[in-house]
């Protein structure tokens, strides 16, 4: 139903399993709802430490490990990187709909679909 997720952080890529992408999804879900997000998207008021704390959750499934402010400082802190936010946010309402949700098939889906990069070291907290 869904397809594997790819994500890169530190210099390194993850990628979760399509049999694993629902619990990332309920990962996600934990700090912010599907409904939630596109709600903001239309009235342009996305809540960028809920979004933070969602990408982390999202991260730390694929086994990331990082802490919510370094993710919030990533999405925010250069001003050269202004799409991040807009990445970030498109990454994880793209991998909460499936394919055929999304009314593609699977291998005609985005091809940077569920890839938001960072030059980020990766830290141990």
């Amino acid at each position: 139903m869904f397809d594997e997720i790819k994500l890169a952080w530190g210099g390194r890529d993850y990628v979760i399993a399509p049999n694993r992408v629902l619990g990332a999804i309920a990962a996600v879900e934990e700090h912010i709802t599907m409904v939630e997000l596109m709600r903001h998207v239309v009235a342009g008021t996305t809540p960028v430490a809920r979004l933070a704390f969602a990408h982390t959750a999202l991260l730390n499934y694929a086994g990331v490990q990082v802490g919510s402010d370094e993710v919030y400082e990533w999405l925010i802190g250069d001003p050269n990187e202004l799409m991040r936010l807009s990445d970030c946010l498109n990454t994880i309402l793209a991998m909460m709909m499936p394919p055929s949700v999304r009314g593609v098939k699977s291998e005609e889906a985005h091809p940077t679909m569920g890839v938001v990069k960072s030059s980020r070291k990766v830290t141990r907290r």
